[in-house]
């Protein structure tokens, strides 16, 4: 049995809900595959499977936040960050047991709308993510509410290419998402 730690209940969400396709997971699934008793899971997080929930999209939002942070401090323009961005997710969505999880918009339709805490750490997400690009447009030149459009966008477009890659099973429409908003970000 591994040890119970609130990171190990939030990674076996994360698997959960990926295997799960961004469905909702019941409580006694989570507690199975975490190898633990309801009181445990309460003990790590008082707000039960709704917090858990929350905690697992924030760990998604970190995630996405660095990988995206180090694609824009590696590049000199959003539109390269997209391309390196949008590369890094084609190969790790092409490993078999990918770590990529569903994205943000998706898991907020499905689960946030029965879940507060999934709905706002889903916006959450998607504001910071959003904040990255439209920062790093500015210092490209667009104005910031051409900027912030562009940025909600991406979001959009991404979310919707990891979608149609994990339903595909391929990254063209990951490539595809990547070379339309390489072309929109050099407008």
């Amino acid at each position: 049995m591994a040890r119970l730690t609130s990171e190990h209940f939030v990674d076996r969400t994360l698997e959960l809900l990926r295997e799960h396709s961004g469905a909702d997971v019941s409580l006694s699934t989570i507690l199975k595959a975490c190898d633990a008793q309801k009181g445990s899971l309460y003990h790590f997080f008082p707000g039960g499977k709704e917090a858990l929930y929350a905690a697992a999209v924030g760990k998604m939002e970190h995630c996405a936040s660095v990988h995206i942070r180090q694609s824009i401090d590696e590049t000199s323009s959003a539109a390269e960050a997209v391309q390196k961005h949008l590369g890094r997710l084609a190969k790790l969505i092409e490993q078999p047991n990918s770590p990529i999880g569903m994205p943000f918009l998706a898991l907020a339709a499905t689960i946030g709308g029965a879940n507060e805490g999934v709905r706002a750490a889903c916006e959450k997400a998607v504001t910071t993510i959003e904040s990255l690009f439209a920062k790093q447009l500015i210092k490209d030149g667009f104005a910031a509410k051409d900027a912030k459009r562009l940025a909600s966008f991406f979001v959009l477009a991404v979310d919707g290419a990891i979608l149609a890659s994990r339903f595909q099973g391929n990254t063209k429409p990951l490539k595809l998402a990547a070379k339309t908003l390489e072309h929109l970000f050099t407008i």
